[in-house]
């Protein structure tokens, strides 16, 4: 995905990638436009007034998803099923070891 920060009132940052516009709005809420070329990610990046641009071209002009999720943090490797169990053994012999050492601390 290409992404910048906007200096703007109103949008934090926004982003683009296969034909969805991405906007961060600085109020929190991230939403997705489908079916915006790259241009319209261009023109918002280089308007003067970046909200007034997205107001007036791209708000109601695509269809729209509010995100539940941050599409602009960095994609993190899937670990495989083998890695997962690994990483759950060390952790449940790290919480057994722990509650030993508690125990112990008690009764000192």
């Amino acid at each position: 995905m290409i992404n910048s920060y906007i200096s703007s009132s109103n949008i934090a940052r926004v982003g683009w990638a296969n034909k969805v516009l991405y906007v961060e709005f600085n109020h929190g809420g991230v939403y997705a436009y489908k079916n915006a070329d790259f241009k319209v990610y261009a023109d918002l990046i280089a308007a003067e007034s970046a909200g007034q641009h997205f107001h007036q071209n791209i708000r109601y002009a695509y269809e729209y998803t509010k995100l539940d999720y941050d599409p602009f943090a960095p994609r993190v490797k899937a670990k495989t099923n083998s890695e997962f169990q690994y990483r759950e053994k060390l952790e449940t012999k790290k919480m057994r070891i722990e509650k030993m050492l508690r125990k112990e601390g008690e009764h000192a």
